[in-house]
């Protein structure tokens, strides 16, 4: 199973320099869905903390919330998701 870095080096190596602006194209519409990538970040490095374990030779990402009880939380499950 590849990572999602690796299929992306593979789209963009493989796929026509059209095909990847059509594609681009297609996703104008969901820009103005949601916070902006940079205020997510920003968002996200205010109230998560993101570790990276390494238990007996298992990799594991640990998602800790810094402040208890955020009045919303901005995306975090679609975050949550990325990550697993």
């Amino acid at each position: 199973m590849s990572t999602l870095l690796e299929d992306l080096k593979k789209y963009f190596k493989e796929t026509p320099k059209e095909q990847i602006k059509s594609d681009w194209a297609k996703s104008e519409k969901y820009d103005e869905i949601g916070p902006a990538v940079d205020e997510f970040i920003e968002y996200s490095r205010k109230y998560y903390a993101v570790e990276s374990l390494d238990a007996n030779g298992i990799n594991q990402v640990q998602i800790t919330n810094i402040i208890n009880n955020p009045k919303s939380n901005f995306g975090f499950h679609f975050f949550n998701s990325i990550l697993f």
